[in-house]
């Protein structure tokens, strides 16, 4: 889970998962010599995974203490598999749960708005390179802006990405009701959201 509402010193300034931009690696890495920011990233990629929960749990610790948490459409830099579509993937989804800042590409697809529609949900990264770094210190500096958009983000995937509200339009299109422990859930997630407003 996320950080407490009032909790916002994080230890790690950058965090990359997956496929990470290189334009934003290379400058990324100039953070870290320059400024010496912490910055999490792969460097080996595998394809198996023994213990799932212990991953999540992993996951889930390292975000919470992740300010910066880089996002891009999925394969973005796949143009051909992606045939042009702009897909987002579950670390927009983990990335606002914990709190992160989210940055990295614009995403153009059409849902992303009504699935996440709060202010800055997502900074755009400069394009141009040489932009990047000062960009990046920029926001690092404007700290009631952060806390800003970190308590909304945490509050946004309460209110809006917990399963229990896809569960309960599962059992709507079935024609079914709610069940009580359902209802409960919703009710706790409002008050948990609350906290973050």
């Amino acid at each position: 889970g996320a950080p407490g509402p009032n909790t916002f010193r994080r230890g790690i300034e950058l965090h990359s998962m997956g496929r990470c931009n290189p334009v934003f690696f290379r400058e990324f890495q100039k953070l870290v010599a320059e400024h010496d920011w912490a910055y999490i990233y792969n460097t080996v990629h595998l394809s198996t995974l023994d213990d799932y929960t212990a991953n999540r749990k992993y996951l889930s610790d390292i975000l919470k203490r992740t300010l910066f948490f880089e996002v891009n459409p999925a394969k973005f830099d796949g143009i051909v598999e992606s045939k042009f579509q702009h897909e987002f993937g579950y670390r927009y989804f983990e990335g606002i749960a914990a709190g992160c800042i989210l940055v990295g590409l614009e995403n153009r697809n059409p849902n992303f708005e009504k699935l996440f529609p709060w202010e800055d949900v997502l900074i755009e990264l400069p394009t141009d390179s040489e932009e990047i770094v000062p960009f990046l210190l920029n926001l690092y500096e404007q700290k009631d802006r952060l806390r800003h958009i970190s308590r909304a983000n945490t509050r946004g995937a309460l209110l809006y990405h917990d399963f229990a509200y896809r569960w309960e339009r599962t059992l709507a299109a079935a024609g079914l009701k709610p069940t009580e422990k359902l209802l409960q859930r919703r009710e706790a997630l409002f008050v948990e959201a609350e906290r973050y407003a």
